[in-house]
């Protein structure tokens, strides 16, 4: 496959809403393919600002990625499935664990200590039944819900898991849409690449299609 190159626009930039126009629409012009933000919670919401990035550009948006311990999985799922509907299904979601490993991201957040890889099997089974359009119950060592399903369906919503560690990665093959890597070599990328097909196998499901 051809490879698909997007630019990323960090909040620390801090680019006023015209300049953040006018960065992808010459983005658009350039030939990239997406426009990437990161959840930074002090900054503007990442969900809103691809939103406005898609209106001025035309361009494919995605989060790389949200703080998913610091949101409630429903909210996140609401929220991302209104981008995706007002984005013409040109919205993509990355959620991670942020820095919930750490005591001073639990304590900033109020959060309790949880296991990171649990955690996460749980928002994105949850997430991901959401965004399908599924009534959602599940009962998870971290996460339970009951009964819950969106008041609309939106378009597909590709949900990719922010992995490093082997377990991570594995995790992102068994049970997202792919891993949104970071940090990493080339060398790294191929070895995330084989502990992604891995957490495929591991689930049954076809790696090429992550």
């Amino acid at each position: 496959n051809p490879m698909e190159i997007g630019i990323g626009l960090d909040p620390t930039l801090r680019l006023s809403w015209d300049e953040q126009r006018t960065v992808v629409k010459e983005a658009a012009a350039l030939g990239y393919a997406s426009a990437w933000s990161n959840s930074n919670a002090t900054g503007r919401d990442a969900l809103h600002v691809c939103a406005q990035w898609h209106a001025a550009s035309g361009l494919a948006t995605g989060i790389s990625v949200v703080p998913a311990p610091a949101w409630s999985p429903a909210t996140l799922a609401s929220s991302a499935a209104t981008v995706a509907d007002l984005t013409g299904g040109r919205f993509s979601l990355g959620i991670g664990t942020g820095g919930s490993y750490t005591e001073a991201f639990r304590r900033s957040y109020g959060l309790p200590e949880l296991p990171p890889i649990t955690t996460m099997r749980d928002y994105l089974a949850i997430v991901r039944g959401l965004l399908a359009g599924e009534r959602v119950d599940h009962d998870g060592k971290v996460l339970s819900l009951r009964g819950l399903q969106l008041a609309f369906k939106p378009p597909p919503v590709p949900v990719y898991l922010g992995a490093l560690g082997p377990q991570m990665v594995r995790l992102a093959g068994e049970a997202a849409d792919g891993a949104s890597l970071n940090w990493c070599s080339a060398g790294q990328v191929a070895w995330s690449r084989e502990r992604l097909n891995e957490g495929a196998a591991r689930a049954g499901r076809d790696p090429g299609s992550l």
